[in-house]
């Protein structure tokens, strides 16, 4: 990341701090994934409400009451988290989704084999992608306070943007395996097509609000004019690229639903390797922050192209029944 000095310091004091909740962090995704396959994301957001409060205390209590700064922080978000997986742990033991004894049983090779091979694909989907975007940062990096600055606002608007649709390729991956798993791919092809068109439509509608907002959101972060007049100029891309990121989510949400995890990881991967290779180019040819974003929406680019001609495919869509072989 290039990060120096007092920077780095406080990274790796922070990175220590978080490393303590690595354990639950996973142990959550699975509870939530659990959930989300019995159709109940309420107990998720319960989970998630109740992290956020004991975060918030938390911050408060060990970074200005205690005086502990990044390091209470990082504690902070730390014990949340545990807080959060004791909720949904205790949440999914009254379910009855969990039994106690389950967890002293060790599972045979034959019923974790199926888990680790969807896990490898899912594991090197991420891991492409986090290293292009690890990598983007790193260029961010080198440009800057400036661009530095202005590359966290973008990124924490659109983080708050995609809010309005990301829960979408939840949906789609719930609904479209429950109606796989009834065999009727007919229900399950149209409600992801529904899904898509809603996300598509609030997609554009978060996007013209983020264009039309593009002078005020900046002066809400800070007040220097190089910053604003950086954001400005790249927040209109990114706004552009709205509906493509709710369609890419729920496309990708619609091919998990279906179990088609390794053509996912695939897409993503050839994805992942243009979209560095477009960084590289942004680099060499100096096209700064904008060049840098233009590069990261390669990959969404990509997600919708590959998801959308696997879908439609009458041979390899998991949403279309097989063509019919002649008889010899």
């Amino acid at each position: 990341m290039k990060a120096k000095g007092e920077v780095a310091e406080m990274a790796v004091t922070y990175l220590r701090c978080r490393s303590i909740a690595a354990p639950v962090s996973l142990a959550m995704f699975v509870a939530t994934g659990s959930f989300r396959g019995f159709k109940d994301t309420k107990t998720p957001l319960i989970a998630a409400v109740a992290s956020n409060f004991v975060n918030l205390g938390l911050d408060c209590f060990l970074m200005f009451v205690l005086g502990w700064g990044v390091a209470g922080a990082g504690l902070a978000t730390s014990v949340s988290q545990y807080a959060s997986f004791g909720v949904m742990y205790y949440l999914m033991l009254k379910k009855g989704i969990l039994r106690q004894q389950d967890m002293a049983t060790v599972p045979g090779l034959a019923q974790v084999l199926p888990i680790l091979q969807s896990g490898l694909s899912l594991s090197l989907r991420n891991v492409s992608s986090m290293v292009v975007i690890l990598t983007a940062t790193s260029m961010v990096t080198g440009l800057g306070a400036i661009t530095m600055a202005a590359h966290e606002i973008l990124r924490q608007v659109w983080i708050l943007s995609i809010q309005a649709f990301m829960a979408l390729d939840i949906t789609a991956q719930s609904l479209v395996a429950s109606y796989l798993g009834q065999r009727n791919r007919k229900r399950a092809r149209g409600v992801l097509l529904r899904i898509l068109q809603i996300g598509a439509a609030v997609g554009l509608t978060v996007g013209v609000v983020a264009f039309a907002a593009r002078t005020a959101v900046p002066a809400i972060f800070t007040q220097d004019v190089f910053v604003c007049a950086e954001v400005q100029r790249v927040l209109p891309m990114v706004a552009l690229f709205m509906p493509m990121d709710a369609s890419a989510a729920i496309i990708d949400g619609g091919l998990l639903g279906a179990s088609d995890t390794g053509y996912v990881a695939k897409t993503m991967l050839v994805t992942s390797a243009l979209s560095f290779g477009a960084l590289l180019l942004s680099q060499r040819t100096q096209a700064g922050l904008l060049g840098i974003w233009l590069s990261l929406k390669v990959i969404t680019t990509g997600r919708v192209l590959g998801g959308a001609l696997r879908l439609a495919s009458r041979r390899t869509s998991p949403l279309q029944k097989p063509p019919k072989v002649a008889a010899a």
